[in-house]
């Protein structure tokens, strides 16, 4: 069975999708076990719309398990997956999940690894709620075709908002992603993979509630009711370059673009995230 490209999310990152690409270059999987493994250098902000960047090592690993038309995936950033493709049609679905996505005003997370906060960044969270998503599973699917893959998704986020006052209001809300993304890879040159992505993501009210609303004022942030609307729109683009049948290297860039009220909430200080990866990876 050919190996078949994904289209998750972007939220958490392009970097799951463009790893998964990179990692085709090198090899095609049959039925059974396959892995593959990467680590590099990464840079990205600390949470969505700070203008604090941080650089880390990074840290890939995925395995799927393939027999026929389905695959059963693991994935460190993406977490599990189940994945079904139709190969008459040209129709791949996906059901998988992501875990533990938390903004609070202390730290931030790199590659599960909690880290501090500049003083600058939790002077401007101070008093503001723990806002905390444990489990978001998704469904996608995606139409394959000669000019590329157009994927649709949806992904349910039970969230919760925890303040630290009395008085204020502990909050369980239902928010839901819906995206459209399309990608599409290119040979450049022997051994030499270009992929572009592009995702639009749209935000329910709960969604956009739980983490662009401001309830109550602060000592840095005025009040602000956030809206249903457009989140981001997220472009990707990867250079993959094979060495062996087994080995390659990468380089990531992306950005997103943050969008109506997830652009206009206080605690958006820069609106447009970048962010990159250098990395090496193994198949096998």
């Amino acid at each position: 069975m050919k190996k078949t490209r994904i289209l998750p999310s972007l939220e958490s990152i392009v970097i799951g999708v463009l790893f998964f690409c990179a990692t085709t270059v090198t090899s095609q999987a049959e039925d059974g076990m396959n892995f593959s493994l990467g680590t590099g250098v990464y840079t990205a902000g600390v949470y969505m719309g700070s203008d604090e960047t941080y650089v880390a090592p990074a840290l890939l690993l995925q395995g799927t398990y393939s027999v026929g038309n389905v695959s059963l995936s693991l994935d460190l950033l993406e977490g599990p997956g189940v994945i079904y493709t139709n190969p008459q049609h040209n129709i791949m679905f996906r059901f998988g999940a992501t875990f533990d996505q938390e903004r609070n005003s202390q730290t931030y997370s790199v590659f599960g690894q909690d880290k501090d906060l500049s003083n600058k960044t939790r002077n401007l969270l101070q008093d503001t709620p723990t806002v905390k998503t444990d489990f978001a599973p998704e469904a996608a699917t995606q139409f394959m075709s000669r000019a590329g893959i157009l994927g649709i998704s949806a992904a349910y986020h039970p969230t919760s908002v925890d303040y630290s006052f009395p008085g204020q209001i502990y909050k369980d809300l239902d928010g839901w992603l819906y995206a459209i993304s399309y990608a599409n890879e290119y040979t450049l040159a022997e051994g030499l993979l270009l992929s572009v992505m592009g995702e639009l993501t749209y935000m329910n009210q709960d969604y956009a509630r739980a983490w662009y609303s401001v309830e109550y004022a602060t000592p840095k942030l005025e009040k602000f009711a956030a809206q249903a609307g457009f989140r981001d729109l997220t472009l990707g683009l990867q250079a993959t370059k094979k060495l062996s049948e087994r080995i390659g290297v990468a380089l990531l860039l992306a950005g997103t673009r943050l969008l109506e009220d997830a652009a206009d909430t206080p605690y958006t200080v820069e609106t447009f995230q970048p962010t990159a990866m250098l990395y090496a990876f193994y198949t096998f």
